[in-house]
């Protein structure tokens, strides 16, 4: 039996990592798989993902993605759910993550509260995103389908969760549509 994957999507702020965890607390096995922790296992020669006109940037996102995904693979072909975080902008999605990923049930769910929330969520982070990145990732976000986002501004992770799991009951959580 394949396990369930569970993509969220969204810039940083958005809630992706704490609602990920809620969701793999519903499920009987289930693993939280965080691209950015991915990319941290680069040690020598990491380019911070942030760097987006470094020349080996791209080269490291690509490889980075390459190994989540056979990381998303391994644990859904063994039956473990799994939930993956990244902002995930439609084009990086389709061309990037679907094809490694394919053959296997995804949903794909975009955690969308307003560009100020984002903001201030931020401030209290140890990631420190740039505003230009986040306003960036939030705009790339709204290029998904409106069926898939999730306005989240004003309420608590559980609300997030149990709005969530609505949303996945919908066939258009359904990845690809």
């Amino acid at each position: 039996m394949t396990g369930d994957i569970l993509l969220l999507a969204g810039p940083a702020g958005a809630g992706k990592s704490t609602v990920a965890r809620l969701w793999c607390g519903t499920r009987g096995t289930a693993a939280h798989v965080q691209l950015d922790h991915v990319n941290e296992l680069i040690v020598a020669g990491r380019v911070d993902p942030r760097e987006v006109d470094h020349p080996h940037q791209a080269r490291q996102r690509v490889a980075s993605v390459a190994a989540t995904c056979a990381l998303v693979r391994a644990y859904a072909e063994s039956g473990i759910d799994v939930a993956v975080d990244d902002v995930l902008p439609p084009d990086d999605a389709t061309n990037e993550w679907l094809p490694r990923l394919s053959g296997l049930p995804m949903r794909l769910v975009v955690l969308l509260p307003s560009v100020e929330t984002c903001l201030a969520r931020g401030v209290g982070r140890g990631k420190d995103v740039p505003d230009h990145l986040v306003r960036e990732h939030h705009e790339a976000s709204r290029r998904w389908d409106q069926a898939r986002r999730l306005h989240t501004d004003g309420e608590t992770s559980e609300q997030t969760l149990a709005a969530l799991l609505d949303l996945l009951a919908a066939p258009a959580s359904r990845w690809p549509g």
